[in-house]
């Protein structure tokens, strides 16, 4: 007669196998999932940061290379300081837009340097 004890077992590489198996697989359907519910929208935060960067290589943004800015269609970019203001790219629709702001400081036309904003709206 068998004693319980020894019913119910596997060969533990079987079992490592299995488990490697179940990993892989979550695996593979989170990678997925992430791919299919990934935003159409682009980030507002790395178009910031990118126009930031090509804006103010120094540290200081200059409206005038505003008209060097490679912006994309659904993109658009605004200068504000005191009363004046910049813009570039086309103007965002009424809807599903994300956008984001951030002081910097802008060199004004006398040469001075303003604390001023910069808007970047996406769609």
């Amino acid at each position: 007669m068998s004693r319980s004890s020894d019913r119910a077992q596997t060969d533990p590489l079987v079992a490592l196998v299995a488990v490697a198996a179940v990993g892989l697989a979550l695996s593979a359907y989170g990678g997925l999932l992430g791919d299919v519910l990934a935003p159409t929208v682009p980030s507002p935060a790395s178009t910031l940061d990118s126009v930031i960067d090509e804006l103010a290589p120094a540290g200081v943004v200059a409206p005038s290379r505003l008209d060097g800015l490679s912006v994309d269609d659904t993109t658009h970019v605004s200068l504000a300081v005191g009363g004046a203001s910049w813009a570039a790219g086309p103007t965002p629709p009424a809807t599903e837009t994300r956008t984001i702001r951030q002081r910097v400081p802008i060199r004004r036309a006398n040469g001075t340097v303003d604390a001023g904003r910069i808007r970047v709206t996406v769609w």
